[in-house]
């Protein structure tokens, strides 16, 4: 039996923080693409883009 799941809990963020840095972790589905497209990303694929927005565009 599916468990049924509300909107709001669809679009849940998951993160996770790394207590000694304070830096945030999120899924590669949900990190938003700097370059504006539409897509879901892998691992991979984000490595390969630059940090910087300005040089990703």
């Amino acid at each position: 039996m599916a468990k049924d799941i509300s909107q709001e809990e669809k679009a849940q963020v998951e993160e996770v923080i790394d207590e000694a840095s304070g830096k945030v972790y999120l899924p590669p589905c949900q990190i938003a693409c700097p370059i504006g497209e539409d897509i879901q990303r892998t691992n991979v694929m984000i490595s390969l883009l630059p940090l910087d927005t300005q040089e990703a565009t």
